[in-house]
Protein backbone atom coordinates (compact mmCIF):
# COMPACT_ATOMS: atom_id res chain seq x y z
CA UNK A 1 0.00 0.00 0.00
CA UNK A 2 1.10 3.22 -0.98
CA UNK A 3 -0.33 6.47 0.87
CA UNK A 4 1.87 9.32 -0.76
CA UNK A 5 0.59 11.79 -2.87
CA UNK A 6 1.28 12.69 -6.09
CA UNK A 7 3.24 15.61 -5.00
CA UNK A 8 4.65 14.08 -3.23
CA UNK A 9 5.95 11.21 -4.99
CA UNK A 10 7.07 14.27 -7.26
CA UNK A 11 9.22 15.58 -4.85
CA UNK A 12 10.77 12.29 -4.09
CA UNK A 13 11.18 12.07 -7.54
CA UNK A 14 13.19 15.06 -7.98
CA UNK A 15 15.66 13.77 -5.26
CA UNK A 16 16.28 10.67 -6.43
CA UNK A 17 17.73 12.50 -10.38
CA UNK A 18 20.20 13.43 -7.48
CA UNK A 19 21.69 9.65 -7.41
CA UNK A 20 22.65 7.18 -10.26
CA UNK A 21 20.10 4.55 -10.40
CA UNK A 22 22.27 2.07 -8.98
CA UNK A 23 22.10 4.20 -5.52
CA UNK A 24 18.47 4.28 -4.68
CA UNK A 25 19.23 4.08 -1.33
CA UNK A 26 21.24 7.59 -1.02
CA UNK A 27 17.49 9.09 -1.24
CA UNK A 28 16.50 7.75 1.88
CA UNK A 29 17.04 10.24 4.26
CA UNK A 30 15.97 13.05 2.25
CA UNK A 31 12.57 11.67 1.05
CA UNK A 32 11.62 10.83 5.03
CA UNK A 33 12.23 14.70 5.76
CA UNK A 34 10.10 15.62 2.96
CA UNK A 35 7.38 12.94 4.05
CA UNK A 36 7.95 13.93 7.43
CA UNK A 37 7.83 17.86 6.82
CA UNK A 38 4.09 17.06 5.12
CA UNK A 39 2.83 15.08 7.88
CA UNK A 40 2.83 17.87 10.89
CA UNK A 41 6.70 16.76 11.79
CA UNK A 42 5.50 12.92 12.16
CA UNK A 43 6.90 10.02 10.81
CA UNK A 44 4.32 6.78 11.14
CA UNK A 45 5.12 3.41 10.18
CA UNK A 46 2.32 3.34 7.52
CA UNK A 47 4.46 6.56 5.88
CA UNK A 48 8.13 4.72 6.25
CA UNK A 49 7.22 1.75 5.04
CA UNK A 50 5.37 3.57 1.44
CA UNK A 51 8.73 5.73 0.99
CA UNK A 52 10.47 1.88 1.12
CA UNK A 53 7.83 0.77 -1.52
CA UNK A 54 8.00 4.15 -3.71
CA UNK A 55 11.98 4.29 -3.74
CA UNK A 56 12.12 -0.15 -4.23
CA UNK A 57 14.36 -0.61 -1.07
CA UNK A 58 13.50 -2.88 1.86
CA UNK A 59 11.87 -1.96 5.26
CA UNK A 60 14.92 -2.44 7.05
CA UNK A 61 17.29 0.06 5.16
CA UNK A 62 14.19 3.23 5.43
CA UNK A 63 13.68 2.05 9.22
CA UNK A 64 17.50 2.02 9.71
CA UNK A 65 17.94 5.61 8.22
CA UNK A 66 14.92 6.86 10.28
CA UNK A 67 16.19 5.71 13.55
CA UNK A 68 19.95 6.76 12.69
CA UNK A 69 18.54 10.03 11.60
CA UNK A 70 16.67 10.78 15.09
CA UNK A 71 19.79 9.28 16.74
CA UNK A 72 21.70 12.24 15.40
CA UNK A 73 18.57 14.88 16.30
CA UNK A 74 18.07 13.88 20.11
CA UNK A 75 21.76 13.13 20.91
CA UNK A 76 22.90 16.78 21.14
CA UNK A 77 19.88 17.34 23.67
CA UNK A 78 21.17 14.56 26.09
CA UNK A 79 18.32 12.80 25.67
CA UNK A 80 17.81 8.63 25.37
CA UNK A 81 17.39 7.22 22.66
CA UNK A 82 15.62 3.73 22.93
CA UNK A 83 15.51 0.82 20.29
CA UNK A 84 11.78 0.00 19.76
CA UNK A 85 11.24 -3.67 19.58
CA UNK A 86 8.91 -3.54 16.88
CA UNK A 87 11.41 -2.65 14.40
CA UNK A 88 13.83 -5.44 15.19
CA UNK A 89 11.47 -7.67 13.54
CA UNK A 90 12.58 -5.91 9.87
CA UNK A 91 15.70 -7.88 8.16
CA UNK A 92 17.67 -7.59 5.39
CA UNK A 93 16.73 -11.42 3.77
Amino acid sequence: MNILSENLKKEIDSIKLKFPDNEKRSSIIESLLIVQHHNNSFLTEELIESVADYLNVQKIDVYGDASEAMKAFVEPFNLPFVYHSAFASFSRN
